[in-house]
């Protein structure tokens, strides 16, 4: 079995290579305001991102506090999507998701689209922006024609929705906002991404941001999102995921950019098995497969090591036991444990699993 692992490999590699063939995301963010506001900080967001087969669903609370006088904030929301086409199916695709849905104070509010722009490039010497609703309306009819749409392979837009939202002198007030979007789509592999940089317009830091992930048996992060600043990751269940960060200001396009897959399993992304540099880069890329990848790894591992036509180093044995030792210590943690993989290789090595013969 785990022969057929190489072929899969190279497979991957020409598949990452080619990423720039076809590109298509939708993605959003936090609340914000239009300019700093010098009174209305962001104590916390709590956002929970569920992926799902076909779409993912964001919602988010964020809870808000004026150390200033009664004030009315016009509460901004961006809705983006485009990329690189050389598909003509994906332009079918182009559109902004389902309008966002918001609340204040548990109070359903209305959302109201208040800007539209797209940005496109045509092969001339410069990108082409539109911002008045006349020529966005035309371009759109142009783009329902095939040979018109041929001559666009870059395309970007963005839609704000926009809310007012009163705060009494030295009130804190929840807000609420809930979508779901398209995955976005790289030579096959799907993306989603949310923008917690937009949450920089407001006074000083962020308090605290939580991020609640949860993936399934039918689609998977591959990796970790990457994130500049101090964080913690946690393993709530076989599927939840919980980011968490504290007293940080984001830049303005900070975001979580998330790859996901309903193939590839992490541990075979660049061969991440064989040549991670560290035994802590091994287990992180563990840390994102569910309970049916790791035993098909343990059973590909008992496999390989029968052979007696494999050869093996005793530094990728090794990787063998540490493998074998990690999904022991998560069905003992039940799943639930902090990412601290420092900590989580002292711990497994203390393990003992028995051989299979």
């Amino acid at each position: 079995m785990f022969k057929k692992v190489l072929p899969i490999l190279l497979i991957l590699h020409s598949f990452i290579a080619d990423a720039n063939e076809a590109f298509l995301v939708w993605h959003s963010g936090s609340l914000c305001v239009t300019s700093s506001h010098e009174n209305i900080a962001m104590e916390s967001e709590d956002v929970s991102i569920i992926f799902g087969e076909n779409d993912y669903t964001v919602d988010g609370t964020f809870i808000f506090t004026n150390s200033g006088e009664d004030t009315t904030v016009a509460m901004g929301f961006p809705m983006a999507f485009g990329g690189v086409l050389f598909d003509d199916e994906l332009f079918q695709n182009l559109g902004v998701p389902v309008q966002p849905r918001t609340w204040v104070s548990g109070v359903e509010v209305p959302f109201v689209p208040v800007s539209e722009s797209i940005e496109y490039y045509d092969g001339s010497e410069e990108h082409k922006y539109l911002k008045e609703k006349a020529e966005i309306e035309l371009f759109r009819n142009q783009m329902k024609s095939e040979e018109y749409r041929k001559k666009i392979p870059c395309l970007w837009g963005v839609t704000w929705y926009s809310k007012e939202v009163f705060f009494k002198k030295h009130e804190t007030v929840i807000t609420r906002v809930n979508y779901k979007s398209k995955y976005g789509d790289n030579s096959g592999a799907l993306l989603a991404e949310y923008i917690y940089g937009s949450g920089k317009t407001w006074k000083g830091s962020i308090g605290k941001a939580t991020f609640r992930i949860q993936t399934s048996p039918d689609i998977w992060m591959v990796t970790f999102p990457r994130v500049p600043y101090s964080h913690k990751w946690f393993r709530e269940s076989e599927y939840e995921y919980v980011l968490t960060l504290e007293n940080f200001e984001p830049a303005d396009a900070d975001s979580l950019q998330f790859g996901l897959s309903k193939t590839i399993v992490p541990y075979l992304l660049e061969g991440i098995f064989f040549w991670s540099e560290t035994e802590s880069e091994f287990i992180k890329f563990l840390t994102l497969c569910n309970e049916k990848q790791m035993a098909e790894l343990k059973e590909t591992i008992y496999d390989y090591q029968k052979d007696e036509e494999n050869w093996i180093t005793d530094e990728i044995n090794e990787r063998f036991r540490l493998g074998e030792r990690f999904l022991e210590y998560s069905k003992k943690m039940n799943y639930r444990y902090e990412i601290d993989l420092t900590r989580i290789v002292e711990e497994i090595k203390e393990i003992q699993v028995e051989t299979a013969q």
